[in-house]
């Protein structure tokens, strides 16, 4: 994997979950994201069929984990953003 920038240069990071690549995404990237402290950091999973949202990232990891939630289910990204996400196309 290669580096990633410093926290002030992220505003979301994302992976969409591959088949043959899925625990690097749920894992590994996520571990990675975190210590780079990327504010949030969004997963959407295919083989599960979900979206999962870390935000707060701290020394461990995320601190905070929303979901996972169906494929179809309104998303609330955290603040800054404030937004909820639509996931009804990925149905």
């Amino acid at each position: 994997m290669k580096a990633c920038p410093p926290a002030g240069g992220w505003a979301v990071a994302s992976a969409v979950a591959s088949d043959s690549h899925a625990d690097t995404d749920r894992i590994v990237k996520r571990e990675r994201y975190a210590e780079y402290r990327a504010p949030l950091y969004l997963v959407v999973d295919r083989q599960e069929k979900s979206v999962t949202v870390y935000s707060e990232p701290g020394g461990l990891g995320y601190t905070r984990v929303d979901g996972p939630h169906p494929f179809g289910a309104r998303v609330r990204l955290p603040e800054p953003f404030g937004l909820d996400l639509d996931t009804a196309d990925l149905v």
